[in-house]
């Protein structure tokens, strides 16, 4: 049966990067090879905007948004006829990115950023409507 992932993740006590790990290894990679999660991260890595979108989170101490995030992705050509699970993971990668360089300056206030960019990953599932096949079992264990 189809679940809401965001359902599915909100009522979980996994962060973000535990949010993100989880979906891309238990989900997106039942469909994809590792070679097109590199193929995203490659592409996030080299965007001028997500260097803009870096650099103007550094300048105004600024934790982005997921739409913010989603900019980045939408404006990436290669991402433009692709599926919104993969778009989901070149969002993912862009926040995942953005934590890698910028915790250095953050890193007083890493929970306040954990709670923003998880609710910014479960915002980023809502808004792209993702839903998976799993078990009712599954379902209501979580994940895990």
């Amino acid at each position: 049966m189809l679940y809401s992932l965001f359902d599915y993740y909100a009522k979980s006590g996994l962060g973000y990067s535990g949010i993100i790990s989880h979906y891309i290894n238990h989900f997106y990679m039942k469909r994809n090879d590792l070679e097109k999660v590199r193929k995203i991260s490659t592409k996030v890595k080299e965007s001028t905007k997500f260097e803009y979108l870096y650099r103007a989170s550094v300048v105004h101490h600024a934790i982005p948004s997921h739409t913010d995030f989603m900019t980045i992705i939408d404006d990436i050509f290669w991402f433009s006829f692709r599926s919104k699970s993969t778009q989901a993971v070149g969002v993912m990668e862009a926040m995942e990115q953005w934590v890698e360089r910028s915790m250095f300056l953050y890193h007083q206030n890493y929970l306040k950023i954990e709670a923003g960019l998880r609710y910014n990953v479960l915002m980023l599932i809502k808004k792209l409507d993702l839903h998976e096949e799993m078990t009712e079992e599954e379902y209501k264990n979580g994940p895990k």
